[in-house]
């Protein structure tokens, strides 16, 4: 796994206007996670009150079908999503839709649901539908609210 740490002075995320060229008060990492056409990131962002992880172009299929068929859950996107405030996540495709066209390199609506779940997110927003959807499927949670969650 390759790590890129991001927004941060030494060692240390430095507070101020003088040292917004290096990141601010805040650290920022990024991770390779799977996306068929090339190579993409997942990034957490997180300061001393709060984190947030978002993972566009997730394709974790790519990887597998996973516990729930849906791609499993790699130690990339537990590590993004682990205890954050919210999870943004790519939520493209139903689960159903998913099978046929999981070589796209995105995302069944049920996968960050149960990734929050999984790594103890706060709340899940969902994005980076299908632009041809007229309509959001139900799946338990609502991508207009990002605390949101599944049963």
């Amino acid at each position: 796994m390759q790590v890129h740490i991001c927004g941060v002075r030494g060692s240390t995320p430095a507070p101020g206007s003088e040292f917004a060229r290096h990141g601010g008060h805040t650290s920022c990492i990024a991770l390779d996670i799977p996306h068929k056409g090339g190579r993409t990131f997942g990034y957490r962002v997180s300061d001393d009150r709060s984190a947030i992880a978002y993972l566009s172009d997730h394709g974790p299929s790519q990887l597998g079908e996973g516990p729930d068929g849906w791609g499993p859950y790699h130690e990339a996107a537990c590590a993004l999503a682990e205890g954050v405030d919210l999870l943004i996540h790519d939520a493209q495709h139903t689960a159903a839709e998913l099978t046929p066209i999981a070589h796209f390199g995105h995302s069944s609506m049920d996968y960050p649901v149960r990734l929050a779940e999984l790594a103890g997110a706060k709340g899940v927003l969902l994005f980076h539908h299908d632009p041809d959807r007229t309509e959001m499927p139900s799946t338990g949670s609502s991508p207009a609210s990002p605390t949101a969650r599944s049963p």
